[in-house]
């Protein structure tokens, strides 16, 4: 082995060891997160999730979790209107709620809400 080779492959040993102690550091960092949220128990989001879905199971009523992805309002309406087909496409339903908007706009603007005068319950 030259002298050239040798030199390079004691430099990759090296960073392979490197590499090898910074994930051991990050799999005793990902254990002790682990530990600490078992041991911290239920977070408070968690807690308040649990009283609103204890309120609800009475009244036949569920939690639906909804991806952030950009499109949650219309995904959350959507699934309020039920399995609808007509509102499982967002672009449908975004399209639906643009021309109501525009049809109404005096209803929805900040200066209606803002003075009293919007009247929301009123028909288009």
């Amino acid at each position: 082995m030259t002298p050239a080779e040798d030199e390079r492959e004691r430099k990759q040993a090296k960073a392979r060891r490197k590499r090898e102690k910074a994930k051991e550091r990050e799999r005793q960092l990902q254990e002790e997160i682990e530990r600490e949220t078992a041991e911290a128990g239920p977070s408070m989001g968690q807690v308040e999730l649990e009283s609103i879905q204890t309120q609800l199971t009475p009244l036949g009523l569920k939690i639906d979790e909804i991806p952030p992805d950009g499109n949650c309002l219309y995904r959350a309406i959507a699934a309020s209107l039920g399995n609808d087909s007509t509102y499982q496409e967002t672009s449908k339903l975004r399209g639906i709620v643009v021309s109501e908007i525009r049809m109404s706009w005096s209803r929805w603007t900040v200066q209606s809400f803002m003075m009293g005068s919007c009247d929301c319950n009123a028909d288009t």
